[in-house]
C-alpha cells in the first residue's frame, strides 16, 4: 500500500527520527548490555583491520617473568642489586633512554636499594621508573617510603584507565595532581623527557599493528638474558623493562575481543610501550564525540523511514535495508583503516532497527484506517472484490475519474404503480426483495456495482 504525502505523515516520520536517535544514543550509555556490545565493535576493528606496522625498533622491552625470578634471591620486591646491574650494562650499550614499570615502595637490601639509585642517577640518559600512591592501592607507609626513595628519581603513574564497563584498556592515563604539583603519566613522562609533548587529556589509545601473525609490535626479550644480546640491538633504544608473569600486572586489551583473553591480555609494560610510541610518533585513535554520532544515528534512521514508507514490495524494502546496514559497517571499517577514526556502530544500527520497528507500526495503523475507511465508505455501493481493490490501492480513488470499456444494465418493473397497489408496506417490500436480492447478487458476483434502485421518480 503507497501512502499520500502529507503533512501529518511528514510530522509523524519526524518524530519516529527524533525518538529513536535519542534512544539509541542514549542506550549505550545507560544500558549495560549495549556498552558492552558498542566496545567489542570498536575492539574487533582493533583486533582485525589495524594495519600492519613496521616492528618498532626504536623501543625495545626487557621482561621479568617466572624464569627471571628463579634466578634471583626472592620474588618480590624486585632484587635492586639485580636492576642496578641491568642499568650498568644498558649504560655501556648505549640504551638512550630506559623506562622501569616497576614499584618502588618498600624498602630491600639497603646496599641494593642505594646501588639502584646510584646506578639511575649515573646513567647519563633519561631514566622513568613507575609511581602511584594511596588512592590506587598503597598504604601510607609504603607511600611515604616511595616519597622519600624516589625523591630525586623521575617517576611516572604507571596507572592504566580501565573502562568501567568491561575493564579493557582502550585510554591512557595522562596524569593527575599529586601532593600539590601535576604529575604525569609514565609513558608520557618518559616521552617528555625524550623531547616530545605527552598529551594534556586522555586520548585513545592506537595500538600499534603487528607486522605479521609471528612478529611482535616490539622487539622483547628476557631481562636476563640480555648479556647474550648484541649490544647493537640496544644501543640507541628506549628500554622498556617490566613484568610479564601470568598473575601480575596483566590488563585486557582491545585485541581480547577477537584473539580471546589468554592473547589480549598484555603486561603493563607492553601497553606502556604501545603508548610511548603512540607519543613519539605522533599517532592520534581518534573517537567520535556525540555530535557525530547523532549525525550517523539521524542519516540511518531517515533512511529507514524513507524505507518504510516508501512504494516498494516488502521484499524489496528488506534488501535495501539489509545493503545499507553492509554499506554502514563497511564505511565504518575503512574510515577505521583509512583515518584511525572508530565511529560508533551499535548506537546508529539501534537507530535505523527502531526507526523500521516504529515506522512499520505507525504505517500498520495508517493502512488499517485507510481500508476502514475505504470499505466504510464504498461497501454499499460496489462490490466486495471491487472494495477490496480499491483498499489494497487508495491510490486509485481521485477526482476526474478514468476512460474505460463498461457495460450498463438499466432494468425496470413493468407496472410498479398498479402492483403496489395492491400491498401493504410490508407486503411490497418483500415482493421487490424476491427481484433485488438476486439481481443484486449476480451484478456484485460479477464485480459490478450497483448505481442506485429507486421507486417510482
Amino acid at each position: 500500500m503507497a501512502f499520500r504525502k502529507s503533512g501529518k505523515l511528514a510530522a509523524a516520520q519526524a518524530v519516529i527520527i527524533a525518538a529513536t536517535v535519542l534512544f539509541a544514543v542514549a542506550a549505550p550509555r545507560f544500558i549495560n548490555v549495549m556498552a558492552v556490545a558498542e566496545n567489542w565493535a570498536s575492539d574487533l576493528r582493533v583486533t582485525f583491520f589495524n594495519p600492519p606496522a613496521k616492528a618498532q625498533n626504536d623501543i625495545v622491552v626487557l621482561t621479568i617473568n617466572e624464569d627471571t625470578l628463579a634466578l634471583l634471591p626472592y620474588r618480590s620486591p624486585i632484587d635492586r642489586g639485580f636492576l642496578a646491574g641491568v642499568l650498568i650494562d644498558l649504560k655501556a650499550a648505549g640504551a638512550r633512554a630506559v623506562g622501569i614499570d616497576i614499584l618502588f615502595d618498600q624498602p630491600t637490601e639497603p646496599e641494593k636499594d642505594q646501588a639502584f639509585l646510584d646506578a639511575v642517577k649515573s646513567m647519563g640518559v633519561p631514566v622513568v621508573v613507575g609511581w602511584t600512591d594511596v588512592e590506587t592501592g598503597l598504604t601510607e607507609s609504603q607511600y611515604e617510603f616511595q616519597k622519600v626513595y624516589l625523591k630525586d628519581v623521575a617517576a611516572g603513574y604507571s596507572n592504566l584507565f580501565k573502562d568501567t564497563v568491561d575493564g579493557t584498556v582502550r585510554n591512557l592515563f595522562p596524569g593527575r595532581e599529586n601532593d600539590g604539583k601535576y604529575r604525569l603519566g609514565f609513558a608520557s613522562m618518559l616521552a617528555e623527557a625524550l623531547g616530545h609533548e605527552p598529551p594534556d587529556q586522555s586520548i585513545r589509545i592506537d595500538y600499534r599493528g603487528r607486522p605479521d601473525a609471528e612478529t611482535p609490535a616490539f622487539p622483547a626479550f628476557p631481562i636476563h638474558a640480555m648479556k647474550a644480546l648484541p649490544q647493537a640491538w640496544l644501543a640507541g633504544k628506549v628500554v622498556m623493562i617490566g613484568a610479564d608473569l601470568p598473575f601480575g600486572d596483566r590488563h585486557r586489551t582491545p585485541f581480547a575481543a577477537g584473539m580471546g583473553i589468554a592473547k589480549g591480555t598484555f603486561p603493563g609494560v607492553a601497553i606502556q610501550s604501545h603508548i610511548l610510541s603512540q607519543i613519539m610518533e605522533g599517532r592520534t585513535a581518534k573517537g567520535t564525540n556525540v555530535t557525530i554520532e547523532i549525525m550517523i544515528a539521524v542519516t540511518l534512521a531517515s533512511i529507514a523511514s524513507l524505507l518504510v514508507f516508501s512504494q516498494q514490495p516488502a521484499a524489496a524494502k528488506y534488501a535495501e535495508g539489509l545493503i545499507t546496514l553492509t554499506a554502514f559497517s563497511a564505511g565504518a571499517v575503512w574510515v577505521f583503516t583509512e583515518y584511525r577514526l572508530n565511529l560508533p556502530m551499535v548506537s546508529p544500527t539501534i537507530a535505523f532497527g527502531a526507526a523500521l520497528g516504529l515506522g512499520s507500526a505507525y504505517a500498520a495503523r495508517l493502512q488499517k484506517a485507510e481500508r476502514e475507511f475505504i470499505h466504510g465508505a464504498f461497501s454499499h455501493y460496489v462490490s466486495p472484490a471491487m472494495v477490496e481493490r480499491m483498499a489494497e490501492n487508495p491510490e486509485s480513488l481521485k477526482l476526474g475519474g478514468e476512460k474505460r470499456d463498461l457495460t450498463l444494465l438499466f432494468c425496470d418493473v413493468r407496472g410498479f404503480t398498479t402492483i403496489s397497489e395492491q400491498f401493504d408496506a410490508v407486503g411490497l417490500t418483500a415482493l421487490i426483495n424476491k427481484l433485488l436480492t438476486p439481481l443484486t447478487n449476480v451484478i456484485l458476483s460479477n464485480q459490478g456495482t450497483v448505481d442506485k434502485y429507486m421507486g417510482d421518480c
